[in-house]
């Protein structure tokens, strides 16, 4: 090669060069963050074991942190800071409730859920205002389509997914899908999220291809929502399509696609139900062969939704509307009003009012009195108003609240105090309401900062998403409708406690409450110091949280592998690293038990026992040591303490 041919390659390479376009890093950013996050957390079970949620804690605020520390952090709008004060202050108040708490070391870990949840919210805030909210969305919306695709398919074909253990524990549940979420009403509800957000995106994606994946993909969400057999999941999926198509911008072009979306999911769902070795949640010859069939249907009926949506969006923005399709807003209004009002007669005139009441008695009563819910089909379940005990949990919880209007029982000691005061059998660690457990434990103090939050996203989000037109308003209706799925399947189920669905809707909060453009003005030195600050205020109790339970579990694994000595090691490093886990206290005494040690496993039982006053397990535990050290007196006495504070558990049965 000549000099001459040499230099002038190098001159075309360096013209070809100047066309590639500058990669948008801040967008690649934000969209890969966002995405890995809720994916990552929704394949670990929805992050609902503590572990796997403060790891995520502590990796979002060292992102943070970086951020900071490099000056790239951007101005927060008014809004945003709004909200992430009233969470911060919601994590500082609990924390103020662990000296107080009938358990300081579960009000430490609902600080380190808080400071978790914290973290990702400024993470949000930080992306969404260097990228702009679409991608942010994008990346919520795109997560949650890959889950519904594996969820839908680990019936479809179970061979290819790990077995679910937990339904060892709850046989009677594995016809309900929950993959990978292991609680099939938080699965349904995650679907319903990804719903309203798959359309949004469908309506703005910049490519033909985006769009056709979005809308193919929402019929697998309303099969994934019937397969989980899930009432509070369709109740809460109805609702939020209704909240997108209020919000959002051209109805009449959303209409057409949910029309034939939703026609989509209707079908999937009729085949679904005529295959009845599906819906067992077997992995059998007959289910696989009906999986096959069923499987070869939704990509036939998928492709089809996606195509047909694609030509609605080419119809709406190429082709003119004759006049009588064109309704100005003062119409519209007066339109949504009159039938309203209709709706209205109708419920009224034809006795469903009087339905809706027997209903809401029949939700009222006891478990006992109803009677177990058929399992069949989510239609059979609509049969009943059952309320599974839910009206009796948030009675003992507003007991609880009375009790200490201002300071609560102490964050995550719900259990304990249920277990003393149940009304009915069984054992649960959530009240089954974000808002009736936030005031049992936190009080009125709290409520009011998680109803602040609530109040933000969703009216916050319907306010702005009406004052705003094309692209924007049909991104922030997606984002408030996902965040009204959330708040109202919150109100009767425990998703608070599943963190991937309070950080997609964290995330999503930051596309509501964000910027309208892109901001990348940095902020100033006191905002940079503030961040360092929260950051090394919210490390300490997720890192004190996470590795007493680490090494708690690190002991009762060395137990089952029979290294004793490891096992109370470990225990006590437990111990040492807080000093107020009566986990640890009480591993240590069954370690030394196994060891022989009885006189020290009765000490540790009874600090336990003082750490956690109000729990029946360690007075339990504490009997046994008793009577094998000889004295049956304190055994006897400690048995009845147990019993006292968990007088309907069938352990004391006579």
């Amino acid at each position: 090669m000549t000099p001459s041919t040499t230099a002038t390659t190098a001159v075309g390479v360096r013209r070809v060069a100047l066309r590639l376009p500058a990669v948008p890093w801040d967008a690649v950013t934000a969209w890969a963050l966002a995405f890995a996050l809720v994916l990552y957390l929704a394949l670990r079970g929805g992050g609902f074991d503590a572990v796997v949620r403060d790891q995520v804690g502590i990796l979002v605020w060292w992102a943070v942190l970086l951020v900071a520390v490099a000056g790239l952090l951007p101005r927060l709008t008014r809004a945003g800071w709004i909200v992430l004060g009233l969470l911060a202050a919601w994590a500082a108040w609990t924390a103020l409730g662990i000296g107080s708490s009938e358990s300081a070391e579960r009000t430490l870990a609902e600080v380190g859920r808080l400071c978790a949840y914290t973290g990702v919210l400024a993470l949000a805030l930080t992306l969404q205002a260097r990228a702009g909210s679409r991608h942010v969305l994008n990346a919520v919306a795109t997560a949650i389509g890959v889950v519904t695709v594996l969820a839908v398919l680990s019936r479809l074909h179970p061979q290819w997914f790990p077995g679910n253990d937990h339904m060892r524990f709850l046989p009677d549940e594995a016809r309900r899908l929950s993959y990978p979420l292991n609680y099939w009403n938080a699965l349904a509800g995650f679907l319903a999220m990804g719903a309203v957000l798959l359309l949004a995106v469908a309506a703005t994606a910049r490519t033909r291809l985006g769009q056709f994946l979005a809308a193919a993909t929402v019929p697998l969400a309303g099969l994934g929502c019937y397969l989980a057999i899930s009432r509070g999941g369709a109740i809460v999926f109805v609702v939020g399509l209704i909240t997108y198509m209020l919000l959002t911008a051209d109805r009449l072009a959303r209409l057409g696609t949910l029309a034939v979306t939703g026609g989509a999911a209707a079908l999937l769902i009729v085949a679904a139900d005529q295959r009845p070795a599906i819906q067992t949640g077997l992995d059998t010859a007959a289910a696989r062969e009906q999986g096959a069939e069923l499987l070869w249907l939704c990509v036939i009926v998928c492709i089809g939704a996606g195509l047909v949506h694609v030509a609605i969006e080419l119809l709406a923005r190429h082709a003119d509307r004759p006049p009588w399709m064109r309704v100005d807003r003062r119409r519209a209004t007066a339109s949504f009003l009159a039938g309203l009002g209709s709706v209205v007669v109708v419920f009224f005139a034809s006795g469903l009012n009087h339905e809706l009441a027997d209903r809401w008695a029949e939700f009222k009563q006891p478990p006992e009195v109803t009677g177990r819910l058929s399992t069949d089909s989510v239609f059979a379940r609509f049969d009943s108003g059952a309320g599974q005990g839910r009206w009796q949990y948030w009675q003992v919880a507003l007991d609880a609240f009375q009790e200490n209007p201002a300071r609560g029982i102490g964050g995550g000691a719900f259990e304990l105090y249920w277990a003393r005061n149940a009304t009915v059998e069984g054992s649960i660690t959530d009240a089954h309401s974000l808002y009736a457990q936030t005031l049992a434990e936190v009080g009125w103090v709290g409520f009011a900062l998680l109803l602040g939050l609530v109040v933000l996203t969703v009216a916050g989000g319907a306010v702005r998403a009406l004052r705003r037109s094309g692209t924007e308003r049909v991104l922030l209706a997606g984002a408030t409708a996902a965040a009204v799925v959330f708040w109202l399947q919150a109100a009767i189920e425990w998703t608070w406690q599943i963190a991937v669905m309070p950080v997609a809707l964290l995330l999503l909060a930051a596309v509501i409450v964000g910027h309208r453009d892109p901001e990348t003005r940095p902020a100033g030195m006191p905002v940079r110091v503030l961040a360092l600050a929260a950051a090394i205020a919210a490390f300490v109790p997720m890192a004190l949280a996470l590795s007493t339970l680490v090494e708690v579990r690190a002991s009762q694994q060395a137990v089952r592998d029979g290294r004793l000595e490891e096992a109370l090691a470990a225990a006590r490093r437990a111990d040492a690293l807080a000093g107020t886990s009566a986990s640890a206290m009480l591993q240590q005494a069954l370690v030394l038990e196994r060891m022989g040690e009885v006189d020290a496993a009765r000490a540790q039982a009874r600090r336990a026992a003082d750490a956690e006053p109000t729990n029946w397990r360690h007075r339990l535990t504490l009997a046994r040591l008793e009577l094998r050290a000889g004295d049956e007196q304190a055994a006897l006495a400690h048995f009845r303490a147990a019993k006292r504070l968990n007088p309907k558990s069938p352990l004391f049965a006579p």
